[in-house]
């Protein structure tokens, strides 16, 4: 049952971070979301930028899995691929856009957040290797995630376009991760 807890715990802060985003989060939340009274939260975690913390952790291992599929889907073309970066970005957005300012006011979750970047690296350089480096790799991760969220977050619908020029790019930059010609 104490593991159940604390993953439900988990879940819950996850999903108010995306919803509401750091500073819209209080334990409070998380704890009643969960199914918890307020004091149980702090049972399993001492205050929320420490479940930041274990929520990034989870969001690094999530990460990891969806770059390795993107590299090593032979199923899906790289515009189909390009589609589900995009897509996958989406419902994470304010979370995403929360993360940055707490990663400038918060060195020790700035730090955790470069370990898990940094076992990325570690995870896909593998698989790469025969055809990217290391810089190239990650500057391709980059980019592939910018432009995702920009597409995502509706910046070239904001200046009247559709878009279409941005997606081309976005599978030109997969199949070079892929090494592959689609």
């Amino acid at each position: 049952m104490s593991r159940d807890t604390r993953t439900r715990l988990l879940e819950a802060a996850m999903s108010e971070f995306i919803e509401a985003g750091y500073a819209g989060t209080d334990t409070n939340r998380i704890a009643r979301r969960a199914g918890f009274a307020p004091q149980t939260f702090y049972r399993w975690f001492k205050d929320k930028p420490t479940v930041l913390a274990e929520v990034l952790a989870v969001w690094d291992e999530a990460e990891t899995a969806m770059w390795q599929a993107v590299i090593q889907d032979e199923h899906l073309t790289a515009t189909e691929l390009a589609q589900s970066c995009v897509d996958n970005v989406r419902p994470f957005l304010i979370f995403r856009l929360q993360l940055r300012s707490v990663l400038q006011q918060a060195p020790e979750i700035a730090a955790r957040r470069a370990e898990g970047r940094q076992r990325l690296m570690q995870a896909l350089v593998p698989l790469v290797a025969a055809r990217l480096d290391r810089e190239s790799l990650g500057s391709l991760i980059v980019q592939i995630d910018q432009l995702s969220e920009a597409i995502a977050r509706g910046d070239l619908a904001d200046m009247g376009l559709n878009g279409s020029a941005a997606h081309e790019a976005l599978a030109r930059l997969i199949t070079a991760l892929r090494g592959a010609s689609d």
